[in-house]
C-alpha cells in the first residue's frame, strides 16, 4: 500500500462515535468497534471486533526532556525549559495488542445512513461501549482502525494522567507533583500575573524565552503551553 493511499484513508475515515468508556488507567481495556464501509450504493460492509489496550505506562521524565525534545531551537539549551520537560510534562505510553479480534464481517443491502442509525441503536443498547467508524474501502480497514485508536487515546489521556497523578505514580517516576492541574484551580491573583506576563511579551518588554521560564517557575507552563506556543509562532512568522 503506497503512502498516498494511506493518507487518503486517514483523511476520509470518520469517527462517528467514540466509546463512552475510556482506556482504563490501571487495567486492560477491550476497545470494541463497528467499522462501517460503503462498498457500492446500498451495499454496506460492517466489520465488528475489538482491540485490547494495555494500561498506559509512564514515560520517565529524563526521556521526555533529552530523548524527544527536537526543533525548539535555543530552548533546547535552556535549563529551565528542559527542567519543565523533565519534571512537568507527563508522558504516557499506550500499547495495543493488535490481534484485532474481528468477530463478524457482514454485508448489508441498505442505504448507508440507515445502516449507521441501526448501529447507533445497537451501541446505545450496549451503553455506548463501542466506537463507530466510517471506513473508506475494504483494503484500508486497518488504517481506519489506527485513526480510531488515536482518537480513543486522545479522549482518555486526561483521565489517565489525573488518576496517576492523584495516586502519586508520577512522583514515584521522578516528576514533581503539580500544584495546579487545570486553569480552574489557579487563584485569581496568579491568573492576573500570568496575563500581565503575556502582555509584556506581546509588547516586546519580555523576551519569549523569559516568559517561558517565568511560567515554569510559577508552575503553570503545562496549563498555558498552547497559548505560549501560539505566541511563539506569531512572533517568529
Amino acid at each position: 500500500m503506497d503512502e498516498e493511499k494511506i493518507k487518503y484513508a486517514l483523511r476520509n475515515t470518520k469517527i462517528l462515535r467514540l466509546p463512552k468508556r475510556k482506556i482504563a488507567t490501571f487495567g486492560t481495556t477491550n476497545v470494541n468497534y463497528y467499522l462501517i464501509t460503503e462498498l457500492l450504493e446500498n451495499v454496506v460492509e460492517i466489520r465488528e471486533g475489538k482491540i485490547t489496550a494495555e494500561r498506559p505506562r509512564i514515560i520517565p521524565p529524563l526521556s521526555s526532556g533529552y530523548g524527544y525534545l527536537e526543533g525548539f531551537e535555543e530552548y533546547q539549551s535552556s535549563e529551565a525549559f528542559l527542567a519543565f520537560f523533565r519534571k512537568y510534562m507527563r508522558g504516557l505510553y499506550y500499547s495495543f495488542k493488535f490481534r484485532n479480534e474481528t468477530e463478524k464481517i457482514n454485508s448489508v443491502y441498505n442505504p448507508f445512513k440507515k445502516v449507521v442509525n441501526k448501529i447507533f441503536e445497537i451501541v446505545d443498547k450496549e451503553d455506548g461501549s463501542a466506537g463507530v467508524i466510517k471506513g473508506v474501502d475494504t483494503d484500508t480497514w486497518a488504517i481506519s482502525l489506527t485513526k480510531f485508536l488515536k482518537k480513543t487515546v486522545e479522549s482518555s489521556v486526561n483521565t489517565n494522567v489525573t488518576e496517576l497523578e492523584e495516586r502519586g505514580f508520577f512522583e514515584q517516576a521522578g516528576y514533581e507533583r503539580l500544584k495546579f492541574r487545570t486553569y480552574k484551580e489557579l487563584p485569581y491573583s496568579l491568573r492576573r500575573k500570568v496575563e500581565e506576563l503575556f502582555e509584556k511579551a506581546k509588547r516586546g518588554k519580555l523576551k519569549i524565552k523569559e516568559l517561558g521560564e517565568e511560567l515554569i517557575k510559577l508552575g503553570v507552563y503545562h496549563i498555558y503551553i498552547e497559548q505560549f506556543l501560539e505566541l511563539y509562532r506569531s512572533l517568529h512568522r
